[in-house]
């Protein structure tokens, strides 16, 4: 389906809507996936503060198989674990149960913990230098 304005689905086998909610049952391709992201669009922004590296360290990425689908291994991560952790990640279905995880909110608390595992790096060489500037080194 291909279209440049805006199209009412009700349901097929594969693929259904609620209100704002477009739920496929498989895979879906694209050639790019945006999400909306301008500061116009959002209110109370505020930088996303340590610790994170603490609480990424935390998760556990696995390898699996869908029950309903078989064949091909994936990675990522288990919903009823990643709720312990970043509960803000996790999706729920209509019915209120844990339904999947919003993986690309992910990618933040990626970039913030990389910035603290770069702190941390460089107060360590920090270290090393002023005990090899001791040592005559």
């Amino acid at each position: 389906v291909k279209t440049t304005g805006t199209t009412t689905i009700q349901s097929v086998n594969f693929l259904s809507v609620s209100g704002t909610t477009l739920t496929v049952a498989g895979t879906v391709s694209a050639t790019t996936l945006i999400e909306t992201s301008t500061k116009e669009s959002k209110t109370d922004i505020r930088p996303l503060v340590p610790p994170h590296l603490e609480k990424l360290i935390q998760l556990t990425p696995v390898y699996f198989r869908y029950k309903d689908k078989g064949g091909d291994e994936s990675i990522g991560f288990i919903a009823e674990e990643m709720l312990k952790i970043y509960p803000e990640f996790v999706s729920y279905n209509s019915e209120g149960k844990i339904d999947g995880i919003n993986y690309t909110k992910l990618t933040a608390v990626l970039v913030q913990g990389i910035k603290e595992l770069v702190e941390l790096l460089n107060n360590q060489q920090n270290q090393i230098d002023t005990i090899n500037k001791k040592l005559g080194l």
